[in-house]
């Protein structure tokens, strides 16, 4: 009876650091990707306004909405463009950081950027003090820290069935950060605060949440597993598959509701005989980038990046030039109902976390590449109807892509190479499908025709669905448990490497 109420109180307390996570992660990861609602107020306070004709005068801010000219926009334009850039590159640094030191030391480091990012921002004034940009570059690379500090909390829920819906919770929250610029213009236009006063006060609740780092405790740190003891010998014995199965069919004690019997190991075999199961996970960095089980995900990271990309940056031009042709004012109105649907996927996202937990990685793999396909597809599509469902649609790919990425990569490679397997292996495909945006984006406006290029990108997307059969059909399976202290007790429950929980297809 005891131990029941001490499980429940276990589960109440780690829910609501999970609760805490979504609050942290909406308010300081991914603000940057809302920079269109700055750029608002800060035209409004005349920002960068001396660049345009006849500009430099302290007319009232309607004046200054209506007066923003090409200089003005292409200022305000390298603020995103720093900001989003120094999110993606940084978290290759973070991820070295979060396996070497750990969690709390990323998460409080790339508090103190945040908060002198928020000063830098407050302080800003593009005449006299010009602090813009490097307070971009801070923000978005302490966002991206602070973003990825949170991750660990995931492995406290590896057996509880809910590891996918943690990913999907935590990546949907960076993805809803965008909220925070707009609420910063919202106050600014409602007149009751300046921006200057927001990003203050952001400052002060960034400091906040690096005072409370202690509090987190335990969920800074990877789970403490029963067999973490045991040795990784090639020589130790295996338990026979068959059994396998049929304790992962019984769900032992301890045993994930959605156990799988495919699991995060790669299996080699030794002369032809017998075969040993291989942790991916234990392996050295080095050689985890060398494993197919790397390799498929590089290739998912840039072929979904240059996807997601491609769209965010093109959306006006495919909607005025696929389809039939539509006039610009058609093309703009597109555009923000573009901006509208993506909300949906805020929504939906916990959704595809449980999925997730319930059918295993495979197929939510599956599901994001069909998405992925179908949306290019309906870019051609000559009625409104049809892309308003490709809108929607986007908007739950990407977020769902990432929470696939993360969740597969934490999931199969372990928390303790998570930081360097996902930042800097698998974002760096990232930053290389961010590199040929440009000259991807330039071909197609200059012919006036994106046809190509979509057509090019959806028959990219084939060899993808490769990934979540390999997954599906043994790739990624374990020939068996290993035998010692942590592999059975007499009640029969189940070690980590018994039940590999969840994601890895739950088929």
């Amino acid at each position: 009876m005891a131990s029941a109420a001490k499980m429940k109180r276990d589960s109440l307390v780690r829910w609501s650091y999970v609760g805490l996570a979504f609050v942290e992660c909406l308010v300081g990861t991914g603000v940057v990707f809302g920079f269109s609602g700055l750029q608002v107020a800060l035209i409004r306070d005349g920002v960068y306004e001396e660049l345009c004709p006849g500009g430099g005068g302290d007319g009232d801010q309607g004046r200054r909405e209506d007066r923003h000219c090409d200089g003005q926009k292409v200022r305000l334009a390298a603020i995103y463009s720093a900001g989003a850039t120094s999110f993606q590159v940084s978290m290759m640094g973070w991820g070295y950081l979060m396996d070497l030191y750990g969690s709390a030391l990323v998460r409080v480091s790339s508090l103190v950027l945040s908060i002198v990012g928020c000063v830098l921002m407050a302080i800003g004034e593009s005449r006299t003090f010009d602090s813009f940009i490097p307070a971009a570059i801070l923000l978005g690379s302490g966002g991206a820290g602070f973003f990825f500090s949170h991750f660990v909390l995931a492995d406290h829920f590896r057996h509880g069935g809910n590891f996918g819906l943690i990913h999907a919770i935590l990546n949907s929250a960076m993805d809803s950060a965008t909220i925070t610029f707009f609420g910063v213009e919202l106050v600014q236009e409602r007149g009751w605060a300046s921006v200057r006063a927001s990003f203050l006060s952001l400052a002060a609740v960034y400091a906040l949440f690096a005072l409370i780092t202690p509090l987190w405790g335990k969920f800074l740190s990877p789970a403490v597993r029963d067999d973490d003891h045991v040795d990784d010998g090639a020589s130790e014995d295996l338990v026979d598959q068959d059994d396998d199965d049929a304790v992962l069919e019984s769900g032992g004690a301890g045993a994930s509701p959605v156990a799988t019997r495919h699991g995060a190991h790669a299996t080699a075999s030794s002369d032809g005989g017998d075969r040993a199961a291989v942790d991916v996970s234990k392996l050295p960095f080095s050689r985890q980038l060398l494993t197919p089980h790397f390799m498929f995900i590089a290739l998912w990271s840039f072929v979904s990046s240059t996807r997601i990309l491609f769209l965010l940056g093109t959306v006006e031009g495919q909607a005025e030039y696929n389809g039939g042709g539509r006039s610009s004012a058609q093309a703009k109105e597109l555009v923000g109902w573009f901006n509208i649907l993506l909300m949906v996927a805020n929504v939906l996202t916990p959704l595809f976390g449980l999925l997730l937990d319930k059918y295993g990685i495979a197929v939510g793999l599956l599901l994001v590449n069909v998405m992925g396909v179908v949306i290019y597809a309906l870019l051609f599509s000559p009625g409104v109807a049809g892309l308003c469902v490709a809108y929607a649609m986007f908007g739950c790919f990407r977020v769902w892509n990432f929470t696939s990425i993360s969740s597969y990569t934490q999931m199969v490679f372990g928390h303790e190479s998570f930081g360097r397997v996902f930042g800097t292996g698998a974002n760096f495909f990232n930053v290389l499908a961010a590199l040929i945006q440009y000259p991807l984006a330039g071909a197609a406006l200059q012919n006036k025709s994106f046809a190509v290029i979509d057509v090019v990108i959806i028959a990219a997307s084939i060899p993808l669905f490769s990934f979540p059969a390999w997954i599906h059909f043994g790739g990624a399976r374990a020939d068996g448990p290993r035998k010692g202290r942590a592999a059975k007790s007499a009640r029969g429950s189940v070690s980590e490497e018994q039940v590999v929980p969840l994601l890895l297809d739950a088929a």
